[in-house]
């Protein structure tokens, strides 16, 4: 699983902030797999960038959430077949 999967596992489940997820996936491996801070800010940029994640409010620090998390599940779209 790439810290990016992981990241993304874990704001499914709650919203929360990068050091908070940091800490979060550094508790789930027992502290086995390090994570460097500034990956996960650089990932979690990346996620925001592509309209991924969003910020709960407008300003630098906020908590992130998936950025359909409030929309519920949502459902594979059919392939058009030819």
């Amino acid at each position: 699983m790439t810290v990016k999967d992981s990241l993304l596992a874990m704001l499914a489940l709650e919203s929360s902030h990068g050091y908070g997820l940091k800490s979060t996936f550094e508790e789930s491996t027992a502290g086995t797999w390090p994570l460097n801070v500034g990956q996960v800010y650089q990932t979690l940029a990346r996620l925001k960038r592509d309209g991924i994640v969003r910020a709960l409010r407008a300003r630098r620090g906020a908590a992130l959430e998936l950025a359909d998390h409030r929309r519920g599940p949502q459902r594979p779209r059919e392939v058009a077949r030819s």
